[in-house]
């Protein structure tokens, strides 16, 4: 009987969660955010860089939230927010090399 009721509880709040749950997104998030806090810190990424790196991670982050309003983040959803992860990516790379090759 226990192991019933146990099974209901996890097949429902799997259920309830299971679209809307981006673990894979949200680590991202939170890595490029701190790329670009360790690429000031260091003095790769000047201030009009960090605002525009950091308009970029809003926008992923407002984005995902607009996915998610309807309570399942599908498939497509979740392959455009990594496609605009990878492009975040490259910038924040990008802005990080370009003050070392000017030395």
């Amino acid at each position: 009987m226990k192991i019933a009721i146990f099974a209901l509880v996890l097949l429902f709040n799997g259920s309830v969660f299971a679209g809307t749950h981006s673990p894979g997104v949200d680590w991202r998030q939170q890595n490029q955010s701190q790329r670009i806090a360790n690429g000031v810190a260091s003095g790769a990424v000047t201030r009009s860089e960090r605002v525009k790196l950091v308009g970029q991670q809003r926008a992923i982050a407002r984005t995902e939230r607009a996915f998610k309003r309807d309570g399942t983040l599908g498939r497509v959803e979740r392959h455009t927010l990594h496609r605009m992860q990878n492009g975040a990516s490259r910038s924040i790379y990008r802005q990080k090399q370009d003050r070392q090759r000017r030395y």
